[in-house]
């Protein structure tokens, strides 16, 4: 038979381990409710030398912002470089990920957008180092409403202060293999984008914002050499950011563009209000094989 001293450190140890447990449940129904999660669920948890693997990961958020819905499958959550800190996991691979994002009310602008590049230096340790998703759906709103984003063979890699990004949009049978490239620090920001439709590139962009004594400087530079498939990025920009009223003309096939500029902003946060007041200077160059119809310009 058990001691009487047994039975009294066992209901100790018992009633500890409760209390533990009540404690760590209502931390965590804190937690989801802090970030708004509704529902957060997961099935077919498993270890291995490589990682936390996971066969479905379900989420729920909703919030001020908006309603976000998220399914993943075939999660590897990799022990390389896993932190204490958010976002713990540096190595994320998700064989399939199906986002749903439905915006909330829209309170009355107080302010113009602007661009923070402390803020966004911030926020970047919060990108883990490496995510890949072999597929990816994504239904979100657009111009014409709402749209469903499909893609496949998005890779994100980070380094201290550098983000790379790469993404193949699949739309009507074309393949937009977009690279973006983004340094951030306290007082500049780099921006790199390409663009390649079906193999051929069609577009680069390069920009950076550099604060200095007298507010912003802004340099950029984009080149568009051989427009080729420039009826493919048109049909997708139709259904995501144009309407039928604001949809531009066709561009001529094999029409070339360029331009550069060097603007300096007035001193504050960047918004449209310091771009309207910006100084500088912008040159463009075109080559059109065929006539080009500029609603309110006339024919290049």
């Amino acid at each position: 038979m058990p001691s009487r001293r047994l039975w009294l450190r066992l209901t100790c140890l018992l009633l500890v381990l409760a209390l533990l447990g009540g404690y760590g449940y209502a931390s965590w129904m804190q937690l989801l409710e802090r970030h708004h999660i509704q529902r957060l669920d997961w099935r077919g948890p498993s270890l291995s030398q490589d990682g936390l693997h996971l066969a479905h990961l379900g989420l729920h958020q909703q919030g001020p912002a908006g309603e976000l819905r998220m399914q993943a499958e075939h999660i590897r959550l990799g022990w390389q470089e896993f932190g204490s800190a958010a976002p713990f996991w540096q190595q994320i691979e998700v064989s399939r990920l199906a986002l749903e994002w439905r915006p909330g009310p829209q309170p009355p602008a107080s302010a113009e957008p602007s661009l923070d590049l402390q803020r966004l230096a911030n926020a970047l340790p919060l990108v883990p180092h490496s995510l890949r998703v072999d597929q990816l759906t994504a239904e979100l709103p657009c111009a014409k409403g709402r749209c469903t984003l499909r893609g496949e063979a998005l890779q994100l890699g980070r380094s201290q202060t550098l983000l790379n990004l790469q993404l193949t949009l699949l739309d009507a049978g074309n393949r937009l293999a977009w690279r973006t490239q983004l340094r951030s620090e306290a007082d500049a920001l780099e921006a790199r984008l390409a663009l390649a439709i079906n193999g051929r590139p069609q577009l680069e962009l390069r920009s950076s914002l550099q604060d200095d004594a007298d507010g912003m400087l802004w340099r950029g530079e984009v080149s568009a050499p051989t427009l080729g498939e420039a009826a493919a990025l048109r049909d997708w920009l139709d259904d995501w950011i144009f309407t039928p009223d604001t949809l531009p003309p066709e561009t001529p096939r094999n029409a070339a563009l360029s331009a550069s500029w060097q603007l300096q902003l007035t001193p504050g946060t960047p918004n449209l209000k310091h771009l309207r007041q910006a100084s500088g200077r912008l040159e463009a160059s075109g080559t059109f094989p065929e006539p080009w119809p500029i609603p309110g310009i006339g024919q290049l």
